[in-house]
């Protein structure tokens, strides 16, 4: 499961709460694991992290290997060290929660 909380990401602890609340909603029902956002990031950005992750879990890596090596590939990346995405504070905030295992 991934989602991100986008706008209610600036809302403090309130929305630290909610962030909270729902993984463990989603973790309860089933979900094996949740990758979620702790604030807001540029759109773009988020969508080039994403489309890494998921090209990570297509080669066979865990969860954990697949986040790390897609936030790894944006420091390096080209277009993302030209547009400022490589810095942290774009992908940074991209958190695993549950199984860090291999995907199903």
């Amino acid at each position: 499961m991934t989602w991100s909380v986008g706008a209610v990401a600036d809302g403090g602890a309130a929305a630290a709460t909610g962030r909270s609340r729902l993984t463990g909603a989603f973790l309860a029902q089933g979900a094996t694991a949740v990758v979620s956002s702790l604030w807001r990031t540029e759109p773009a950005a988020r969508g080039m992290l994403m489309g890494a992750l998921y090209r990570e879990l297509l080669l066979g890596r865990t969860r954990a290997e697949a986040l790390r090596h897609a936030k790894l590939e944006l420091l390096d990346d080209p277009v993302a060290r030209r547009l400022g995405w490589h810095l942290p504070h774009h992908w940074a905030d991209l958190v695993l929660e549950g199984d860090p295992g291999a995907a199903r």
